[in-house]
């Protein structure tokens, strides 16, 4: 053992003198470790200061084992540590308890040092000034409930005008905060449809049973193949150690430092889920215990039971436990996820005998929605252990939902399952859409809606929407938006912002929709928490999360967010702030004709876009006056959209003469047309498709425009009777237009109401009466009257007349529109703007000359795949103009499944999204350059044999649906080994 002084001067560390301090103390000696391998030595110090122990033992076999450690004896004194750097701390404990005393010694390679002491975290909690005189000089303080679980003590001093510093973390034991949870089911095996029971038991550190909230699920563990559990640990999320959030700079200058037979249909396996229990908040009894109850769905797999345990003081704990649910003579169906029209597969099923004994089976399949040849049913003798497969040819050949059950009778057992399985039409999908309003002196309305030859008749629909109100179309197009299939930022934030106008509407109105009702709320939350995970590091947003921040997309979120927050929806100030920091410094920038995505901004679009960046610092509460007056004098450089923001905008700062005269440029380039009545729009076009250059969207802005500036224009009825006009069904052009009207229809009524109708309604088809004489009372129709669906039943080839009559007073606005798919022998491509090519290669390994394998890929060019053999997909686009916001949706032929390549995790810095659907593949890209083509691909195999039809490959402007093309269809035929 070695004590290193200290004497009062300052010693680089090898000027100091190494003392040995000896003792023949027999409790220094031990022959031998006890039966835990350990010994104990003491000794006492004689002198403060750093001492170093060496311990030296020798193993039975001789070897010789050696350890040396260091410890710190202070007097209480200044004086006798020394620092092996400029300073230090030492603490007498590794891990402390609530309501211990820390004592820290504080040491300095420079005697005389006055250094500052802080107890410090998520704040400074405790401070004080010492003066080390000597070499150390300790300090004590009380661990607090505050500190829980850590808390630093930091130690601060100058040093030749530099900042010297040391940093101790404290733990505190959090054995207190955690629970011990068991999950014991009542079985360890179940049968499909048995009632599960789980217990769940809650116990703190010291084994005594708490009253605490729980959560527990029970999901397939197959779930697990697909995405490991990435659900923190509930312990460490709660109670992990904290950072130190105090940061200690000094002030000094920066110079200074650095068919058969009936079977029950209660025993058909149907009902299969992904979770079989979710309970969130169960709350265990005074004995810790809380019981939860549910019916095992119908698969046959093992099932991961997760509970996750909270008190009301925090004490948090976890816990999990398998289960099996089988049957001991089952069924496997093989089917593919879905089917298309012309499909020809073959339909397995796999027959197990986990019994004991050999059963003699009986095998049979019966389908629905499809044809099947007339194979089966089967008999077989299974061993015990054994497998069986079987198979049947199915042929698709209508549109609509097929549907398969296998059937297995043994000896003294049996089992069923059924999945459905939807068939898509073959075809090229149409819409013949017509809309509009009976108001004032028009009270009849006739549409004439054609069914073409050659189409697929079952997937024939005409749909009718009926509205007695403005604020009832809404209804109609809100519901539109929240069931869109894709949730980009635009589309999230355009179901979250007309959700909260919808609300605000609907109330005025007095129409009461439950469903609706219940529903915004939840659209709310759901969008807010998708966008705040959406947003980027620099606080911006793009079209997705992996792609650059755009400026449009950044000040809609904005917008959005701050009116859920005026309408008493909880929004994170931190997420508003960090986007406001963004667009500020975007409006503060140079304005040039920079370089787009997908292009070049033409003259112009420039100052369209700081138009909408101001508004939306207008909306949000953080207008730029300076700037917005600079852009006031660039006008002749926007579109009408840029004009009715820049106007809201002006008029909001309480710029009304500026204000209207912006609004007198829009009176001069409104689009008047008179017709059977007057309506008016504005076109907003622009160089190239853009952002802002959309015909609905532009019109529903400057009816916000003249809404808030000049409440009492005639143009205001216009421009609405002319947006009711464009609706294709429930819905506009895009999501985005379709909220836009929302939004600008909100204004409008929030300012003027409704009047009460009153009349009769008459609507008929082909001289069949579908309303007879209902009476309109109130702002909405109940559903079987205000949204009737035709199927093709009800259709005729060629002309479909629809009537409507209104007799009495007030307004009804209708759509309707006929679906419908043309089916050629083969779809040949189709380019309006955009060119879509697809390429099947078959991928095979060959060796070069240096032996190496390399991929080679051969073009399918018709010849059949085998099953095991794999494809790889490459599709083309090509623009023939720069477009932005462009979506590719390839159709997968039916049977086959993605092989996930290494390359596909991370979507490609062009590309900005990639999503995966049971029937398609979805890209999604900013922007595409003109004749520049780009293309993705993707890998792929066989499961089933048969000959698929493999719908074309789309691709289409997000915003501008007419911006589009396709490839043609494919036939794959795929062939056993």
């Amino acid at each position: 053992m070695s004590r290193l002084g200290a004497d009062g001067r300052q010693h680089s560390y090898d000027e100091y003198r190494l003392k040995r301090v000896e003792t023949q103390a027999g409790s220094l000696r031990q022959e031998i470790t006890d039966d835990q391998g350990k010994a104990r030595l003491s000794f006492t110090p004689q002198e403060a200061g750093s001492y170093e122990f060496e311990i030296t033992s020798r193993d039975a076999r001789g070897n010789g084992i050696n350890y040396t450690t260091y410890a710190y004896v202070s007097t209480g004194e200044s004086g006798g540590a020394f620092a092996d750097s400029d300073l230090t701390i030492i603490t007498d404990k590794k891990s402390y308890k609530q309501g211990d005393r820390v004592k820290a010694l504080v040491s300095c390679s420079r005697p005389g040092t006055y250094v500052l002491v802080t107890v410090e975290g998520r704040k400074i909690h405790r401070k004080k000034v010492i003066h080390v005189k000597s070499g150390s000089e300790t300090f004590e303080f009380p661990l607090v409930r505050e500190y829980f679980p850590n808390v630093f003590l930091q130690a601060d001093a100058i040093k030749d005008m530099d900042l010297i510093s040391a940093t101790r973390e404290i733990r505190l034991s959090r054995d207190e905060k955690r629970l011990q949870v068991s999950i014991k089911p009542d079985k360890e095996r179940y049968y499909p449809g048995d009632k599960a029971r789980y217990t769940v038991t809650a116990k703190d550190h010291a084994g005594r049973p708490v009253r605490a909230e729980v959560s527990l699920g029970v999901v397939d563990q197959a779930i697990y193949a697909i995405a490991k559990e990435n659900t923190p640990d509930i312990h460490e999320y709660f109670w992990s150690y904290d950072n130190n959030y105090v940061d200690t700079t000094i002030s000094f200058a920066r110079d200074y430092s650095g068919g058969a037979d009936k079977f029950p249909e209660d025993q058909i396996r149907k009902k299969f889920e992904d979770t079989a229990c979710w309970a969130p908040t169960a709350v265990t009894d005074g004995n810790g215990r809380a019981v939860i109850e549910f019916q095992m769905p119908d698969n046959l797999t093992t099932w991961v039971g997760t509970v996750r345990v909270a008190s009301r003081d925090t004490q948090v704990g976890s816990s999990a436990n398998w289960v099996i649910c089988t049957k001991d003579l089952l069924v496997r169906l093989e089917t593919p996820r879905f089917m298309v029209q012309r499909d020809k597969i073959q339909i397995g099923g796999i027959v197990h005998n986990y019994t004991k004994k050999d059963q003699k089976v009986k095998v049979w399949l019966e389908a629905r929605g499809v044809d099947m040849a007339g194979d089966g049913p089967f008999e077989a003798v299974l061993k015990p252990g054994e497998a069986k497969d079987y198979y049947w040819l199915v042929d698709a050949k209508s549109p609509g939902q097929a549907g398969f059950t296998l059937f297995c009778r043994g000896s003294d057992a049996s089992d069923a399952m059924e999945l459905p399985v939807p068939v898509l039409p073959f075809g090229v999908e149409e819409l013949d859409s017509q809309c509009g309003s009976l108001s004032g002196d028009v009270d009849s309305a006739e549409m004439q809606l054609k069914l073409p030859d050659g189409v697929a008749k079952e997937a024939s629909r005409l749909q009718v929407l009926l509205a007695p109100s403005l604020a009832a179309t809404m209804l109609e197009n809100l519901d539109y938006l929240i069931h869109y299939p894709y949730g980009c930022v635009e589309q999230t934030m355009s179901a979250m912002l007309p959700a909260v106008a919808v609300k605000r509407a609907i109330l005025k109105a007095g129409i009461r929709d439950v469903k609706m009702e219940k529903e915004i709320p939840a659209v709310v939350e759901r969008s807010l928490k998708r966008l705040y995970g959406m947003q980027h590091y620099e606080g911006g947003w793009g079209w997705w999360n992996d792609d650059a921040s755009n400026p449009h997309m950044t000040a809609y979120v904005l917008m959005g967010m701050k009116e859920a927050l005026d309408n008493g929806f909880p929004v994170s100030r931190d997420v508003m702030t960090r986007g406001l920091s963004v667009l500020k410094k975007n409006v503060r920038a140079r304005i040039q004709p920079a370089a787009a995505m997908g292009g070049s901004y033409q003259e112009g679009e420039e100052w369209n876009t700081r138009a909408y960046v101001l508004y939306a610092l207008y909306k949000a509460g953080s207008p730029d006056r300076e700037k917005t007056l600079e852009a006031y004098g660039k006008l002749k450089s926007m579109n009408e959209y840029a004009l009715a923001l820049m106007a809201m905008t002006l008029d909001g700062l309480g710029e009304k003469e500026k204000a209207g005269a912006v609004m007198d440029m829009l009176d001069r380039q409104a689009v008047v047309d008179r017709g059977q009545q007057e309506l008016c729009h504005w076109d907003g076009r622009t160089f190239t498709y853009s952002w802002m250059d959309n015909q609905v969207e532009t019109t529903a802005y400057c009816l916000m425009a003249y809404v808030q500036v000049r409440p009492g224009d005639p143009r205001i009825l216009k421009a609405i009777s002319w947006l009711t006009r464009q609706r294709r069904g429930n819905y506009y052009t895009s999501t985005k237009d379709t909220a836009a009207v929302i939004f600008a229809l909100t204004a409008y009524l929030e300012q003027t109401g409704e009047h009460t109708p009153d009349y009769r309604l008459t609507a008929g088809l082909n001289g069949k009466k579908l309303i007879d004489n209902h009476s309109v009372q109130s702002a909405a129709l109940p559903p079987q009257v205000g949204d009737i669906t035709i199927g093709h039943n009800g259709l005729q080839p060629g002309d479909n007349l629809l009537t409507l009559q209104r007799d009495g007073r007030g307004s009804l606005y209708y759509s309707a529109w006929l679906r419908y798919f043309i089916q050629p022998e083969k779809i040949t491509p189709v380019e309006k703007g955009l060119k879509v090519k697809r390429e099947y290669n078959i991928i095979s390994h060959r060796k070069n000359r240096n032996g190496q394998t390399q991929e080679h890929l051969t073009p399918l060019s018709g010849q059949p795949v085998k099953r095991g053999e794999k494809l790889r997909v490459i599709v083309t686009i090509e623009p023939d103009a720069d477009y932005r916001f462009v979506i590719v949706e390839d159709p997968l032929p039916a049977g086959f499944e993605l092989d996930e390549r290494e390359e596909d995790k991370n979507v490609s810095s062009y590309w900005a999204h990639r999503e995966v659907r049971d029937e398609k593949v979805a890209m999604f890209v900013q922007g595409l350059s003109k004749k520049k083509p780009v293309s993705f691909s993707y890998d792929l195999h066989p499961e089933m044999y048969g000959t698929v039809s493999v719908l074309p490959a789309l691709a289409y402007c997000m915003y501008d649906p007419q911006v589009r093309g396709h490839s043609g269809s494919e036939v794959i035929t795929i062939e056993k080994k």
